[in-house]
């Protein structure tokens, strides 16, 4: 493919290179989600556990509930995610919820919750990443995004997030999501929860993304596609191009920050090479 061509999914522009794409199709997904409760009660006692994970390439789940009722008492535990893949994105979300509900004859409970992801992926060579603004502020602030070269974190992130970038050198990755949370009581009801989102994306490093239609040059064809994708404004408007390529900065609208990105390269007109 061309530069300036192809982009991903996920909404996110990915810069194209000739080869070398991150083929998340191919990579080793894991998916788990785990829900546990213990109830005692003058009514019973009664211990669950669930597990569940399932998907294939595009799209990944996981549900785990180990809700139990005892009596007036009861107790809930789920554990909620899903995954969704392109070949250069990632679109993650999760949900854990935790309660315990001290009634009549209630003597004690404890429920855990986890929601757990890794994606294992090779890059063939250096490519761009970015975290777009997500959240991972719960439960209980209980939860990250790490990335890891190795055993080596690239980066790791709580709470919320938005806009990083960086570049990574040809290697073998793991991007690792997990949040998890336990509560348990003796007499009092209690409750937590909290969700996350993410959304991380690979690109090239290719020096020329205003390209847009490929030709290796940056001339008045490229400003011609500039101009209708900068009068549409937002990258999800359906009369947006596909990919919305004149993206060039990558924060979901075609505004003055790309324009200002594209002058210098309509200036220099020939597009460099990679070194």
């Amino acid at each position: 493919m061309s530069c300036g061509r192809c982009a991903a999914g996920l909404g996110m522009i990915a810069l194209c290179g000739t080869s070398a794409f991150a083929q998340f199709q191919t990579a080793t997904v894991t998916v788990l989600a785990e829900a546990r409760s213990h109830l005692d009660t003058a009514y019973g006692v009664g211990d669950l556990s669930e597990g569940g994970g399932a998907g294939a390439y595009p799209l990944f789940q996981g549900s785990a509930n180990a809700d139990q009722i005892s009596g007036p008492s009861g107790v809930i535990a789920r554990s909620q995610l899903g995954l969704e893949l392109s070949e250069m994105g990632v679109s993650a979300n999760g949900s854990i919820f935790l309660g315990i509900s001290a009634d009549e004859g209630f003597h004690s409970a404890s429920v855990s919750a986890l929601s757990s992801v890794w994606i294992d992926f090779v890059l063939g060579s250096a490519r761009t990443w970015r975290i777009d603004p997500g959240t991972t502020t719960g439960p209980s602030g209980n939860a990250q995004v790490t990335l890891y070269a190795g055993d080596t974190e690239v980066f790791v992130y709580s709470g919320e997030f938005g806009g990083a970038t960086g570049e990574l050198a040809a290697g073998a990755y793991r991007l690792a999501i997990r949040a998890s949370a336990s509560i348990e009581s003796t007499g009092t009801s209690s409750e937590t929860g909290g969700t996350y989102t993410l959304g991380f994306t690979l690109g090239s490093t290719d020096p020329c993304p205003a390209d847009l239609n490929g030709d290796h040059v940056v001339d008045d064809f490229d400003f011609l596609l500039f101009l209708p994708a900068y009068d549409v404004l937002d990258c999800a408007d359906p009369a947006m191009p596909e990919g919305c390529p004149a993206d060039l900065n990558g924060d979901g609208v075609v505004d003055d920050a790309d324009f200002l990105i594209f002058l210098p390269a309509y200036d220099t007109l020939v597009c460099p090479t990679n070194s």
